[in-house]
């Protein structure tokens, strides 16, 4: 075996070579411990990417904290959000004061239930699917509600500032014409009466009577008055039916219902009671060669602002 042997003379010198062995070492050490065999067979043992600003979907099954989060878009949340809240059992469980804001959106069914705050006028509100309306508790809602099928009805007083009612009687059936001959030729028919509407048992248009049968012409029926209301004007309501016609012969027509109008302010009526409300049926009409034809139904009509 051969041998190499170096003479370093000076202590300078032999620092210096001890300092390179030592630095090739480390080098070699480093290398050796860079790449180590993987534990499985590929592709199993990969490691997941790392949250990134990438632009590829990333999907966490563990949890993740964050002491800040901004989101640029939509954010979907599967099951619940909770806000101050660690256990959310709601879709949206807040442990303190929430503060909606107003950006002008239209009403429309697609955000139906949707509310917002209006700095300009102090009030909340939500969506019903058509308008923004009022959240304040006795807000005034503007609106309307008829009564047009003969029938007893309840109506619950909205918040109001002015309310307003009109009553329509039913008409009068109009009367017969004369009978078709046999040996002898009778009279038709009356027609019935028409039925009565109200407002809570004290606005009233009454109904106008039934027209008289015809032996040859008919009497008309008289029209319906009424009562009860700011104005009261007799035979202004629905309308009498008209007598049967048989050639030169009829029977009389029915008499028009009466109508009453009536306004409330705010304080005539208790927010939430229950008032009744009675529409009135047309009166038939009377028989005859001709019949007579029924009269028109009442109606109750309620408005309020």
């Amino acid at each position: 075996m051969s041998h190499i042997t170096l003479r370093i003379g000076s202590p300078a010198a032999r620092a210096a070579l001890f300092v390179s062995i030592l630095v090739v070492a480390l080098g070699a050490a480093g290398l050796l411990d860079a790449w180590s065999a993987p534990i499985e067979s590929a592709p199993g043992g990969t490691l997941s990417a790392p949250i990134n600003a990438g632009s590829t979907d990333q999907v966490k099954d563990g949890g993740i904290s964050l002491n800040a989060l901004a989101v640029f878009g939509g954010w979907y949340v599967e099951e619940r959000l909770g806000i101050r809240v660690e256990n959310p059992i709601v879709a949206l469980d807040v442990g303190g004061a929430m503060r909606p804001g107003y950006s002008g959106e239209s009403c429309t069914g697609a955000i139906e239930g949707a509310i917002r705050y209006v700095e300009a006028i102090g009030e909340p509100e939500y969506c019903d699917g058509t308008a923004w309306v009022s959240l304040l508790p006795g807000a005034v809602v503007p609106g309307s509600q008829s009564y047009t099928t003969p029938g007893a009805y309840t109506f619950v007083v909205p918040a109001f500032n002015t309310l307003s009612v009109s009553v329509s009687g039913a008409g009068g059936g109009g009367g017969g014409s004369p009978k078709c001959p046999g040996r002898t030729m009778l009279p038709g028919d009356s027609g019935a009466s028409g039925g009565s509407s109200s407002f809570g048992g004290s606005v009233f248009g009454y109904g106008g009577s039934g027209g008289g049968g015809g032996s040859w012409n008919g009497s008309n029926g008289a029209a319906g008055s009424a009562a009860g209301g700011d104005t009261n004007t007799t035979g202004g309501g629905s309308s009498g039916g008209a007598g049967g016609v048989w050639g030169r012969y009829r029977g009389g027509n029915g008499g028009a219902g009466g109508a009453s109008a009536k306004t409330y302010s705010s304080s005539s009526l208790t927010i939430g009671s229950q008032v009744a409300i009675a529409v009135g049926a047309g009166g038939g009409g009377g028989a005859g060669c001709s019949s007579g034809a029924s009269g028109s139904s009442g109606s109750v009509t309620i408005s309020w602002e």
